[in-house]
């Protein structure tokens, strides 16, 4: 509800403004259930409002087997990690203003 209610204001108040929403960062410490919960929020929520996702879930390409490669620790992504993101961002920007 926090969410929604966080999209509707941003949308309502700056209606020129270009809005992205980003799913959660794959998680291995057992709460993927519960991510998956927040990403599906997330994406239907940015269908609802017409805005872009940022898929960091889903499109970085980490699994189980590359996990320690992208993160300081469970949840907090390194200079790597923070490359992919920033790398996900610009290429989801790029699709958006090329339609």
């Amino acid at each position: 509800d926090g969410y929604a209610l966080m999209l509707s204001r941003i949308t309502k108040k700056y209606p020129n403004a270009d809005v992205f929403c980003f799913t959660v960062l794959p998680c291995y410490d057992g709460s993927g259930t519960l991510l998956n919960k927040y990403n599906n929020v997330i994406r239907s929520l940015a269908e609802h409002f017409n805005l872009p996702v940022v898929d960091l879930h889903s499109e970085l390409g980490i699994t189980y087997y590359n996990y320690d490669a992208y993160y300081l620790d469970e949840i907090h992504p390194n200079a790597l990690g923070m490359k992919l993101i920033a790398d996900e961002f610009v290429e989801t920007m790029y699709e958006y203003y090329k339609g």
